[in-house]
């Protein structure tokens, strides 16, 4: 617990720093765009470790923090910079309802995710999208749409424009295709 106590009083920490960078240098500055994009990482890889713990109210908070950040009227970064982050931000709070249940919920998102990815030449992992798609595709019992989905992820894959994919989660939801393609 001490960690997560660190680190929420870290990215409070963050928020000050930006907020001082913006006033002081405005958003466009290089720094401040620099300090945009870890802070948002940050609330992202915070979210899911919450999630991990099974926190859904606080992951749920921090993942709607880095979404105000990419969708607030002080636009930060390129356009790309922001659908890139916006699509990490809806693909994780896509694995957060997943994990509530709520697969519906859970498919928007994730479906809102891929579609930021399309239009952003930055969107760096498009094959885990896919995989999430199918995870959920296939608890929803729509096994040939999720199928198509894990099809799409190995392809992109073995492309090498996967990008930085988690090999262990990708693997369960392979797993899941494979399970899929046995009931087709």
């Amino acid at each position: 617990m001490a960690t997560i106590d660190g680190l929420m009083e870290a990215l409070s920490f963050m928020e000050t720093s930006l907020a001082q960078r913006v006033k002081a240098f405005g958003p466009e500055e290089k720094e401040t765009i620099k300090q945009w994009k870890k802070l948002n990482t940050e609330y992202n890889i915070a979210a899911m470790k919450y999630l991990q713990m099974d926190d859904h109210n606080m992951a749920l908070e921090l993942l709607n923090r880095a979404k105000q950040l990419t969708s607030a009227d002080v636009k930060f970064g390129e356009i790309d910079d922001r659908r890139k982050l916006m699509a990490i931000t809806y693909n994780n709070m896509s694995c957060l309802f997943k994990r509530k249940g709520l697969l519906k919920t859970a498919l928007g998102y994730a479906e809102k995710a891929l579609k930021l990815e399309t239009q952003s030449s930055k969107a760096d992992n498009p094959a885990c999208t896919h995989l999430n798609l199918c995870a959920i595709l296939s608890r929803l019992g729509r096994h040939k749409h999720a199928l198509e989905h894990c099809q799409c992820a190995l392809d992109l894959l073995r492309s090498g424009n996967g990008g930085g994919a988690d090999t262990p989660g990708l693997m369960n939801d392979f797993h899941d295709g494979g399970a899929d393609s046995s009931i087709l």
